[in-house]
């Protein structure tokens, strides 16, 4: 029987489709409208008119027949503006950049090589744009501060600083209702130890904190402390917003305690929850990600500008996001353009972020 002399080397074969590629999970978040109160229809500077219920004075005494006296008791109104910003991205991509690995297979032929908009990259980049855009937002809408300066309780560089200045953003804002009234922050000594210590690894909770019950404190501290107007809202209302560090730590205390059974709940996009006094406790990793990527003490980057942060408020609600539609909050466009043989993606998003109520926050950081 004839035999097969010197065989081709058996080769690895190599990837040849997107859909055979193992995929890294994104970041989990909440939804954004379930932790914003989203306003459309915002084109330009707008008014936001805010009238109080709450009698500030007295009203109502036995008069005598002829009293005419007015009662002194007011209303009080107040207004804050828009001051919506357009925000927007481009991606230019080369069809020769992905020459030599597997998205080649998935290449038109001929000229049409040089388009890839019905290619595995468009396929790519139409899953991941997404949570581009959402993580845009949230950056702009949570830590923005246009007066922001390069190295002051930050890390960001001034090449950097373009993506930071957009907007006055909730964080700027919360600081300065606090400097208002500092009835709004609730002062818990360990934690803001922890933020103010000057490392990385003094800034993290202990095994003392979890027998102490630092984050159990902190919470609990807030919600009591929070102004009656917010307070007498229903619970199920009501949401604590928090660093995953303070989430962690809130849990390694429930677990510490044998007595109190834990139970999760799961929101939306699959972030699991606690419950203190009744309200969720909801991480927000991404706040986690921004503290630790661009916002240190200090530029040489050796600790953090307050890594343990928790806000309490109503959800969906008090949190504004003000833009034209909703639409442009997840929509995108993707072309070939011929002169320049470049793959483009642009999404564009007109946009600002208020703190609708002053007193319908209580921070504790």
């Amino acid at each position: 029987m004839a035999s097969v002399t010197s065989p081709p080397v058996l080769k690895e074969q190599g990837i040849k489709a997107l859909s055979e590629v193992l995929m890294q999970n994104t970041y989990s978040n909440p939804d954004l409208a379930s932790v914003f109160n989203i306003k459309t229809g915002i084109k330009g500077q707008t008014q936001i008119g805010i009238l109080s219920k709450i009698q500030t004075g007295l009203s109502g005494y036995n008069r005598t027949a002829c009293d005419v006296t007015a009662d002194t008791s007011t209303y009080t109104g107040s207004s804050k503006t828009w001051v919506p910003k357009y925000v927007s991205s481009r991606n230019t991509t080369c069809w020769d950049t992905f020459s030599g690995t597997f998205f080649q297979w998935g290449f038109n032929n001929g000229l049409k090589r040089e388009d890839l908009t019905d290619t595995d990259w468009a396929t790519f980049m139409s899953e991941v744009l997404p949570h581009e855009i959402m993580e845009t937002i949230q950056r702009i809408a949570w830590f923005n501060d246009t007066a922001a300066v390069a190295g002051t309780n930050n890390h960001i560089s001034a090449g950097n600083l373009k993506y930071f200045t957009v907007i006055d953003g909730l964080w700027k804002q919360l600081y300065a209702i606090v400097a208002a009234d500092a009835n709004r922050l609730t002062v818990n000594a360990t934690v803001q130890t922890r933020n103010a210590a000057a490392s990385f690894a003094l800034q993290a909770f202990t095994a003392a904190d979890v027998t102490n019950k630092v984050a159990t404190a902190l919470l609990d501290s807030m919600y009591y402390g929070a102004d009656l107007t917010l307070r007498t809202r229903p619970k199920s209302e009501l949401a604590f917003y928090v660093t995953q560090t303070v989430a962690d730590q809130y849990e390694k205390e429930l677990k510490a305690n044998a007595t109190i059974p834990l139970s999760y709940t799961r929101i939306e996009t699959g972030v699991d929850v606690l419950m203190s006094n009744g309200i969720k406790v909801i991480p927000i990793n991404f706040w986690d990600r921004m503290i630790t990527g661009y916002f240190a003490k200090a530029a040489s980057n050796v600790a953090s500008f307050l890594p343990h942060r928790a806000l309490l408020t109503s959800a969906s609600d008090n949190l504004l996001i003000g833009t034209e539609d909703t639409t442009q909050l997840t929509s995108f466009d993707m072309f070939y353009d011929k002169p320049t043989k470049a793959n483009i993606v642009d999404y564009g998003i007109f946009m600002d972020a208020k703190v609708g109520l002053d007193l319908g926050v209580q921070l504790g950081y």
